[in-house]
C-alpha cells in the first residue's frame, strides 16, 4: 500500500525519475458505483494513488525533473478535487480537509515556479504529511502512523541536507512521539525485532543530531526510511 523511498548522498543527486500518469479519476467511487461504500480495511484508489504521486513528487524534485513534479502536482490536486466530498462523507473533518487544500496548493505553486530541489521535495513532503489522518478513516490493516514515519524520515534527510539542526530537533521529536503510539502495536503483530531495529534507529537520529552532524543525519535518516518498510511489511 505504501509506496518507499531512500534518499542516498549530501548533498543528493537523484536520477531523474519519469512518471506516465493514468487518466485523472473520476468522481466514481472504487466499485463503480455513485455511493463510495468500501469493503473493511479498503482504501479508496484516489487516496492511494494521491499517496503514491507525492512520494513520486519528492523523488523527482530532489532529482531535479520539475516537469515531472509538476505532472504530478497537478494530477494530485486533479484527484483531490474528485474525492474531497468523499472523504467528507466518510468522516475526514474539515479541518483536516483544508490542512489537505493547503498542502496541495502549496505544491501546485511551488512546483508551478520551482526555486530549488529542496524547498520543492518539501512541499512534496507536505502533502505526504497529510495521509495519516486521511488514511485513519478507512482503517486499513497497515496502521497509518507508518505514513507519518515514513514523512518525518524524509522531512529530516531535508533537515539534515540543510543542516537546518533545528527544524531536524523537532521533527526527531514527533518522530519518538509517533513511535510510542505506533510500538505497542507493531509487537502485538509479532514485529519485534522490526521494532528493535526501530528503536535503534531512533538512538542514532538523536546521536547524530547531539552530533550536529549532518552527513550521519541523512544517512541514518535513509536507514530509518527502510526500517519503516520493515515495519509496513509486519502488517502484509
Amino acid at each position: 500500500m505504501y509506496a518507499s523511498n531512500k534518499l542516498s548522498g549530501f548533498p543528493f543527486f537523484a536520477a531523474a525519475i519519469f512518471l506516465t500518469f493514468a487518466a485523472a479519476g473520476c468522481a466514481t467511487a472504487d466499485d463503480g458505483s455513485p455511493s463510495g461504500v468500501l469493503r473493511n480495511g479498503e482504501t479508496p484508489n484516489q487516496l492511494d494513488a494521491m499517496e503514491s504521486l507525492a512520494e513520486d513528487a519528492f523523488d523527482m524534485a530532489l532529482g531535479e525533473n520539475y516537469a515531472g513534479v509538476s505532472a504530478a502536482a497537478r494530477e494530485i490536486d486533479t484527484r483531490w478535487k474528485a474525492f474531497r466530498a468523499q472523504a467528507a462523507r466518510d468522516g475526514v473533518n474539515e479541518s483536516d480537509l483544508r490542512n489537505m487544500d493547503e498542502a496541495v496548493s502549496d505544491l501546485r505553486r511551488a512546483a508551478a515556479n520551482p526555486a530549488e530541489p529542496l524547498s520543492l521535495a518539501r512541499a512534496a513532503n507536505s502533502v505526504s504529511g497529510e495521509m495519516e489522518i486521511l488514511f485513519e478513516v478507512y482503517d486499513p490493516p497497515v496502521p497509518p502512523a507508518i505514513l507519518q514515519l515514513d514523512f518525518l524520515g524524509r522531512e529530516i534527510a531535508l533537515d539534515g541536507m540543510e543542516k537546518n539542526f533545528a527544524s531536524a530537533s523537532a521533527d526527531v521529536d514527533t518522530m519518538v512521539l509517533t513511535w510510542r503510539r505506533l510500538r505497542q502495536t507493531v509487537l502485538d503483530a509479532g514485529g519485534a525485532q522490526a521494532a528493535a531495529d526501530y528503536d535503534e534507529s531512533i538512538t542514532r537520529l538523536q546521536t547524530a543530531l547531539l552530533a550536529r552532524d549532518a552527513n550521519a543525519l541523512v544517512e541514518e535518516a535513509n536507514d530509518n526510511l527502510e526500517l519503516v518498510d520493515a515495519l509496513e511489511n509486519v502488517f502484509l
